[in-house]
This record gives structure tokens, C-alpha cells and sequence, in this order.
């Protein structure tokens, strides 16, 4: 975790959505031909570096603590052990060591990731109302995968079959 030192108007979030609004508005005056756009924002992502004023947003300290109970890993498969051992490093990752204070700043990262990326979405929805072109695209979102989060001690992705990374956002809107 870090605060990115990336000014907000350079970071590649604004980038992607600078573009993709730049392709809205070239496309949407043209009532003869749909277009598609595919806005892909890599974040939330580690690292966990979100830019001013977003990585200031949410305070470590009145973060939740991730879910986890005493005893737990005598109930998971052996692998999960391994992996709390550091004999197996999912993606590189290290899982061992991590204290609280330390999950509690992941987790106020990872919101103002997300917030981040909230704002930057909403002016792509924004240049999508003011082009019209809104009253005739259809919008999908979805995810690739999600994230432990400290959840059950684990971090990131891998072959975790644990809501926090299989259940993931799919949104559907459409005129009417």
C-alpha cells in the first residue's frame, strides 16, 4: 500500500475514461451507426496506490477488520495451511505476516480505489447523458474476479473458491 503521488487528471483511470468519452462523443452524433466501447479500468488492483484526494478518503483505523475465525484453517483443506506457512505463494503473494493495522490500510486503499473508479465511470455515464446516446446503449459491467482482502487471512486472487473472490459484479442496464 501507498499513496500514489500521480496527480488524479494523469493517473490511467482518467486516461481510460478520457478516451472512452472521447470515443462517445465522436460516435454519438452519428444516428446511423451503433458503436460499441469497451472502458476497461484495471483498478481495484494491486497495488493497493490510490491517488489524492482518494487515498486519504477512508481512515485505516475505522476500517472492519476482514473475516476470519480462530480455528479456521484446521477446517480448510491442507493447501490453505501451506499457504499460512508461506510453502505456497498464490501469484507471488505472500499471506503470512500481515497484521492489523497493515489489513486495516488495505482495506481503506482499496475503497478509495474504488471510489476513484466510481468517479470515473460516472463521467463516462455523464458524457453518455450528455450525447443522448444513453437513451439507446446498452451498459454492462462486470468484473474479472475478486478479492480476498484479508478475508479467511488470504490475500488477492487465486484458486479460492471464497465469495470474496468468486462473487463478483455483473450489471445489466438498458433503455426501458
Amino acid at each position: 500500500c501507498y499513496k500514489m503521488a500521480m496527480p488524479e487528471e494523469l493517473h490511467y483511470n482518467r486516461y481510460i475514461a478520457d478516451s472512452t468519452i472521447k470515443l462517445i462523443r465522436e460516435s454519438a452524433g452519428n444516428d446511423c451507426e451503433p458503436f460499441f466501447a469497451w472502458c476497461s479500468f484495471p483498478d481495484p488492483h494491486m497495488p493497493i496506490a490510490p491517488p489524492q484526494p482518494y487515498c486519504e478518503m477512508y481512515a485505516p483505523a475505522s476500517m472492519p477488520l476482514p473475516a476470519r475465525r480462530e480455528g479456521e484453517l484446521e477446517d480448510l483443506p491442507p493447501v490453505y495451511r501451506r499457504i499460512m506457512k508461506g510453502e505456497i505463494k498464490p501469484n507471488g503473494v505472500l499471506n503470512t505476516g500481515v497484521t492489523d493495522a497493515h489489513w486495516r490500510e488495505i482495506i481503506a486503499g482499496t475503497y478509495g480505489m474504488i471510489t476513484h473508479l466510481d468517479a470515473e465511470i460516472g463521467r463516462v455515464l455523464d458524457a453518455l447523458e450528455e450525447t443522448a446516446a444513453i437513451d439507446n446503449t446498452i451498459i454492462v459491467f462486470i468484473s474479472d474476479h475478486g478479492d480476498m482482502m484479508g478475508d479467511h487471512g488470504l490475500l488477492w486472487k487465486a484458486f479460492y473458491s471464497f465469495h470474496g473472490c468468486i462473487r463478483i459484479p455483473t450489471i445489466v442496464a438498458a433503455p426501458g
